[in-house]
């Protein structure tokens, strides 16, 4: 799904070009990404289908959050409240 969220923003027309231009893009000026996300995400940028990364659960989360967010800079969905249902669902 991270994946598919990087190759969609592309046909959206606001694919990030790199690790940095992500960060740019995103409005908001409390947003923080550590380097070791920051690695990961360029990982995903240049993905396929068919890579392989392997993510411990909180990072993929923290990765789909930052997705998310910087869609809501682009596209006007507002707050998602599916990604915290289903966090609590699986984690309680």
């Amino acid at each position: 799904h991270l994946i598919f969220l990087i190759k969609f923003s592309l046909f959206l027309g606001f694919k990030p070009s790199s690790a940095t231009d992500f960060i740019e893009q995103v409005s908001n000026p409390s947003f923080y990404m550590s380097i070791k996300n920051l690695l990961l995400l360029e990982d995903l940028l240049s993905a396929n289908y068919e890579t392989y990364l392997k993510l411990q659960g909180s990072t993929r989360i923290k990765l789909l959050t930052d997705l998310l967010e910087y869609y809501q800079c682009h596209i006007d969905i507002g707050k998602i409240n599916s990604i915290d249902v289903l966090h609590e669902l699986l984690h309680n």
